[in-house]
């Protein structure tokens, strides 16, 4: 039998005070998340997952897809960024 009494307990939790975009760094109300990744690897290919919050300027887009670029991620045929393809994005992105 488990024999059970009240108290009070108190704990720290980490709670989010403020939102601030990866690429500009200026505080913003809302995000949007941002993920690339590569399937290049099999079941590994979870390691080559990344996701940064950016603002909904154009700029900070273009600036994480940029970071992306930068990455190993980029070089795979089977590159996303975004949800989207990156050979057809990349194509879209660079008119």
């Amino acid at each position: 039998m488990t024999i059970y009494e009240e108290r009070e307990v108190t704990r720290k939790e980490r709670v989010p005070v403020r939102k601030v975009c990866d690429i500009c760094g200026q505080e913003s109300k809302q995000l949007r998340n941002i993920s690339h990744n590569h399937n290049s690897w099999g079941n590994d290919s979870c390691d080559s997952y990344e996701t940064i919050e950016i603002c909904q300027k154009d700029e900070c887009y273009l600036g994480a897809f940029k970071k992306f670029e930068e990455s190993n991620n980029s070089k795979y045929d089977t590159a996303e960024f975004d949800g989207m393809e990156y050979s057809k994005l990349r194509i879209l992105l660079c008119k």
